[in-house]
């Protein structure tokens, strides 16, 4: 996923509920904690997840929980690597 991509949908996760997309944090907040989440494993890290990006329509995604709802992504570089899982009940 390039690191644009993961920024984006990682910053949309943090800051709205999974099943509902309501609103739980501000953007700017969301943001910040997303940048600085990816910032940990470097700009050159390589950055998966398990569904292809927020931008457009058409979405897939393979599930990572038993939950309703579950969003991951990891993001490995040299020295550290970094994952993250959401998940969400309807």
């Amino acid at each position: 996923m390039p690191r644009p991509d993961a920024d984006t949908d990682l910053a949309h996760t943090i800051g709205h509920h999974l099943a509902y997309e309501t609103v739980r944090r501000s953007a700017a907040s969301a943001a910040h904690r997303a940048r600085r989440f990816l910032d940990v494993a470097g700009s050159d890290a390589i950055v998966l997840g398990n569904s292809t990006p927020r931008r457009g329509t058409g979405r897939s995604w393979s599930p990572l929980t038993a939950a309703t709802f579950d969003w991951g992504v990891a993001a490995i570089g040299r020295e550290w690597c970094v994952i993250a899982v959401f998940t969400g009940e309807d």
